[in-house]
């Protein structure tokens, strides 16, 4: 009775410790998982907001030429006014 008893104390000791160096284990590896998200995502995130300062820029030059479009096809109504009027 004694030997089994001191045989299943060390068995559970033996899986205490194991479980232990297995949950400090998967501790480490999702650690470095995680970190591995995190950089991924921050570098997502500088890429996005590089590509959105793009297209800001480019909606801005779309606005310039659209106000400069405009301006042209009023000045061009314009002459097209005056020389309907010269040719009365």
């Amino acid at each position: 009775m004694v030997y089994i008893k001191k045989d299943v104390n060390s068995l559970l000791l033996f899986l205490v410790l194991l479980s232990c160096t297995a949950l400090i284990g998967l501790t480490v590896v999702f650690a470095h998982q995680f970190e591995a998200v995190n950089t991924d995502k921050e570098s997502y995130n500088t890429e996005m907001q590089t590509k959105l300062t793009e297209l800001n820029e480019k909606a801005q030059k779309v606005t310039e030429l659209e106000k400069s479009l405009a301006e042209q096809k009023q000045r061009e109504q314009e002459l097209q006014n005056l020389l309907a009027k010269k040719r009365k």
